[in-house]
């Protein structure tokens, strides 16, 4: 790998990346590899597959995921949230123009991979799965011991046993002190060794602690050996190891439990590769997965453990090329799942962003941009409610502030069905409202909402003057389906409280305490209009305390409001506008 081809970028939360990166050839019109790699190693786990596939004029984006590399080290567990961590990568894609890519993962790459396909299911072409296929993301509080007792069932033994060790608070300590030992466990001669001292208990540490060191394995030169190393003793692996502590602390799971089931499914072609020797990503665990998810899916036995792209490169890269020129040269697939088209002026993304709207809404005539605005309305700003609560996520980049550059768009356009979530989204804007935000154009012009349109927020704004007036504040309403006004607490008998029986537990009282601070932050959630916030925001101080039954009665009762709330934007005393097919599914 080339080290010139290495690049930096700042993401939108602030991580630094260090990235490979080689644009596909032009003239071959090959597709972009997106190499998302696993633990403990960095971009250079694809050097042998970078070095196939670069000469024949395939793009290459390989980044040092979070904790890894060259790439920031954050210690906070909570900073490897998969949802993050999935936008990290679209903001990567992002910087260099690129719209669409083949994910090839491996390991906890895989893991990242499989968020990729569920939030974003339009930027990618196709998967190439290894180490670990697409797995549904758990919703339920993850419990190693459980794990563990689950792992022993359905493949004979305890398959966590080494995140005991990986999690003990000063695992990292050990590995750094005694890197060859920690090394040659996890890269073996033989992929049998596993069984000793990975999936047994206690093994993994005795080792790593011991400096028990099982040989350099045949498929390392000793160049790449040392590398692996130099990485390690370098950049150190405490930050890397967060990628298990986030998931023993359960940082993914509120994010889990928002995913839709229909997001689950793996929309492109999927090539798996089965290690046949790896001991922990078991072969029958993957199959039923992608059987149950998983769409035009191929699998590809290889006689290897773990690292199967080391172990055996040639097979793996033989098998990636004919797939690849298999699933992506069929017309119909290029056009299955495609994003809305770019919008003109902007810079190339996987979906519209602020700039676009900046661009579109300087572009001039009507007819230049009516189609551009179109697509973007019924990707981000449909007719429907439950088309609309179905986008996990707001254009990248969007505040609260560019609804404005949203409202003129659509007053340009003619395209009114822009025009009510942009409104409602501008109503809690405050003194924003009349400064505007600016363009991020050459000149860094101001757009401004006109007199009439501001004029339409204030009134739909409720009086009072407070500080967070016109946010949320159908969200405080719906938080009397847990506590009474004049009830502080939900009786244990059968049907004697507000939602049923509880079996002892108080509801969601504590939670009210400090609702006005959180409704406000979750107001500014990228445009997202707090008239229309979810209970599902507010899971982690709710959900723990009701029962399932009544947790299913919050969810079906929070969900018929706020599609009462979408269906009513119109009426006079909110925005008083008229949309044609408003509400209509």
């Amino acid at each position: 790998m080339d080290n010139i081809l290495y690049k930096e970028t700042t993401v939108r939360r602030g991580h630094t990346y260090r990235y490979y990166f080689s644009p596909p050839a032009s003239q071959q019109q090959q597709p972009t590899l997106l190499f998302l790699h696993g633990f403990p190693s960095t971009a250079y786990e694809w050097r042998r597959q970078i070095a196939f596939f670069q000469p024949l004029g395939y793009g290459i984006v390989a980044p040092d995921l979070l904790g890894a590399g060259g790439t920031a080290k954050p210690l906070d567990p909570k900073e490897f949230r998969l949802n993050a961590l999935a936008d990290d990568v679209l903001d990567i894609l992002a910087g260099e123009g690129i719209t669409k890519v083949v994910s090839v993962s491996h390991d906890w790459g895989s893991v990242l991979a499989a968020r990729l396909s569920m939030l974003y299911p339009d930027i990618c072409d196709g998967f190439v799965w290894m180490g670990l296929g697409f797995m549904d993301p758990p919703t339920e509080p993850f419990d190693l011991a459980t794990a563990m007792v689950a792992a022993r069932a359905a493949v004979g033994y305890d398959a966590y046993a080494y995140w005991e060790f990986f999690t003990r608070p000063d695992a990292y300590e050990a590995i750094e002190k005694n890197v060859d030992a920690f090394l040659q466990l996890l890269y073996p001669e033989r992929p049998e060794e596993w069984k000793t001292w990975i999936v047994t208990r206690g093994k993994t540490a005795e080792l790593v602690d011991g400096d028990i060191r099982l040989g350099k394995p045949s498929y390392l030169s000793e160049e790449e050996y040392e590398a692996l190393r130099q990485n390690i003793v370098s950049n150190g692996i405490r930050s890397s190891l967060n990628w298990y502590h986030a998931q023993l602390q359960n940082v993914h799971l509120e994010d889990n439990i928002n995913i839709p089931e229909e997001r689950k499914n793996v929309v492109s072609p999927s090539l798996v590769f089965l290690a046949l020797r790896d001991i922990v990503s078991v072969r029958t665990i993957t199959e039923a997965f992608m059987a149950k998810r998983g769409t035009q899916v191929e699998y590809v036995e290889v006689d290897a453990g773990h690292w199967l792209q080391v172990e055996r490169p040639d097979e793996v890269n033989a098998a990636m090329r004919r797939w690849l020129d298999a699933s992506l040269s069929t017309p119909a697939r290029s056009e299955r799942g495609r994003p809305p088209p770019h919008l003109p002026g902007a810079v190339p993304d996987p979906r519209p962003n602020s700039p676009s709207f900046d661009a579109i809404s300087a572009s001039g005539p009507r007819t230049k941009c009516r189609a551009s605005s179109s697509t973007c309305s019924t990707y981000y700003h449909p007719r429907s409610f439950d088309v609309w609560r179905k986008q996990t996520k707001g254009p990248p980049g969007f505040t609260a502030r560019h609804a404005i550059g949203v409202v003129n768009l659509a007053r340009l356009t003619g395209e009114d069905t822009l025009l009510p979530v942009a409104l409602l989204t501008c109503c809690g804007l405050n003194e924003a409202i009349v400064r505007g935000c600016k363009r991020e154009d050459e000149d860094c012009t101001r757009e401004q909402l006109s007199l009439d349109d501001i004029g339409l927020c204030f009134r739909a704004n409720p009086g009072g003057g407070q500080a967070d007036r016109g946010r949320g504040r159908d969200v405080p309403a719906r938080f009397r389906l847990l506590v009474e006004e004049d009830r502080p607490t939900v009786r244990d008998e059968h049907g004697g409280g507000v939602l049923g029986p509880h079996r002892g537990r108080v509801p969601a009282q504590g939670a009210m305490a400090d609702l006005p601070r959180r409704v406000r932050v979750l107001c500014s959630d990228r445009g997202r209009p707090g008239l229309l916030l979810g209970f599902e925001k507010f899971r982690g101080d709710v959900r723990q305390q009701l029962c399932k039954e009544c947790w299913a009665m919050v969810q079906d009762r929070d969900l018929a409001e706020r599609r009462e709330t979408w269906n009513r934007l119109l009426d006079s005393e909110l925005l008083g506008i008229t949309v044609d097919g408003w509400g209509r599914c």
